[in-house]
């Protein structure tokens, strides 16, 4: 596929969707900037969020829109979902100290 055709299906996808993203890209910044001051908060508050824009971005290349409740879907499964993330960062952590530490 050529970057141009990829290129043009991106644009198909996001079009009329770009001022909700926006919109909940806002609200995502401002929920991790109210949790980043208490430092536990922004520790469990802020993995979540990101997972849920990761849905929010699937959802828009499958073509279902964007909803803004849409980001607090791993909220419903806190433990699993923070695991999870946190075993991927430490994973890739510790790979990456490969790097330094040949």
């Amino acid at each position: 596929m050529k970057n141009s055709e990829i290129k043009a299906l991106a644009k198909k996808q996001i079009n009329g969707n770009i001022l909700m993203y926006l919109l909940v890209s806002l609200i995502i910044a401002a929920i991790n900037g109210a949790a980043s001051t208490v430092v536990i908060g922004g520790l469990l508050v802020s993995p979540l969020l990101t997972m849920g824009m990761a849905l929010i971005n699937l959802d828009i290349r499958d073509g279902k829109g964007v909803e803004i409740t849409r980001i607090f879907t791993p909220f419903n499964d806190f433990g699993r979902t923070w695991v999870a993330i946190f075993l991927l960062e430490l994973y890739t952590v510790l790979w990456s100290l490969l790097f330094v530490i040949p």
